[in-house]
């Protein structure tokens, strides 16, 4: 269940290659970059890798900052630095956010340095990435069915354990729990729960669709 007071934003990577990312942290209450290995955009995180957070990116004073992607650290470079492991093939961001109003996104510019621009895509090329997309879809829509299914058949009117979710692409810094719940009319749901000692926590309600 993607969290709806959080904006996520990828990019897909060539292990091999050497990126810089850079930008401007905002003031979201937490902000990651994070290294996965991913199949799709729609379908599942094949494994979460190395990631950073707001403070590991030591921003200059006015929020402006630059992380180094590679297998190996750049040559003379002593900044923050994330190392692709075999499976990883993007870079994900999630800014959770407190203050919608008020609270300033990041911005985010991502570059190879090893390998020169890519030419505009042809016509057939965009058609095959459509068909792709299209195949991805289907494919998602049975795979996070499965997931709510299973869900739903081990936390009826019961919320499972926190766990983390790094092994499946999950940030390795958030604890994920759920449940689901069905009530009879005139019936409600109540849910009790210490406080979390976390820097931001957060609860919401979801559907089938998610």
């Amino acid at each position: 269940l993607d969290a709806s007071e959080c904006r996520y934003t990828y990019s897909m990577l060539d292990r091999a290659g050497i990126y810089r990312l850079r930008g401007t942290i905002g003031s979201a209450r937490y902000i990651s970059l994070q290294l996965i290995g991913l199949v799709s955009a729609i379908n599942a995180q094949v494994s979460g890798g190395q990631s950073i957070n707001q403070l590991g990116l030591k921003p200059a004073p006015d929020g402006s900052f630059e992380l180094m992607i590679a297998a190996e650290r750049p040559k003379d470079w002593q900044g923050p630095w994330l190392r692709p492991s075999e499976h990883d093939n993007s870079i994900f961001t999630r800014e959770y956010f407190d203050d919608w109003e008020n609270t300033k996104p990041s911005k985010f510019y991502i570059e190879r340095l090893d390998h020169a621009s890519q030419r505009p895509l042809d016509p057939s090329a965009v058609g095959a990435i459509a068909q792709v997309i299209a195949k991805d879809f289907t494919s998602g829509l049975k795979q996070w069915n499965t997931t709510v299914a299973q869900i739903r058949s081990k936390a009826v009117n019961r919320i499972l354990p926190p766990r983390s979710e790094h092994a499946s692409g999950g940030q390795d810094e958030l604890a994920y729990c759920q449940g689901a719940f069905k009530l009879q009319p005139g019936e409600a749901l109540i849910v009790e729960m210490e406080a979390p000692d976390a820097h931001f926590w957060s609860a919401q309600l979801g559907n089938l669709w998610w």
